[in-house]
């Protein structure tokens, strides 16, 4: 079991054997470029972009999460000075930031696999 500060929640873990099928061979595509499933594709993750394809894509890093820290920021010098306040305040504000930190994860996963 598993306490966040929205609830409790119950992770499972189990152990199948399962047979990895072979990747598809890749798709032939107007003008000979060889795009489509199956296509190999190198990943470098950077400091200066989040991601940089072998194809050049590149996926700048999360504008939000800076924005995130610097409201962080501003509200620890504010609390510096205050009586210390609920404990399920700044646990709920940490599952927040952590939420957004792994949808904008999974979209970039999601929009890279699909391409």
């Amino acid at each position: 079991m598993v306490r966040k500060a929205s609830g409790y929640f119950v992770m499972l873990s189990l152990q199948l054997d399962v047979d990895v099928p072979s990747p598809n061979p890749p798709l032939r595509v107007k003008g000979g470029s060889r795009k489509g499933i199956g296509h190999p594709r190198g990943l470098d993750l950077g400091y200066d972009k989040f991601v940089a394809t072998s194809d050049g894509e590149e996926i700048k890093r999360p504008l939000f999460l800076k924005t995130l820290q610097l409201q962080l920021k501003l509200l620890q010098r504010r609390l510096k000075n205050k009586r210390k306040g609920s404990n399920k305040w700044t646990q709920s504000d940490g599952e927040y930031r952590s939420r957004c930190s792994s949808w904008w994860g999974t979209k970039q996963k999601t929009s890279i696999v699909r391409c």
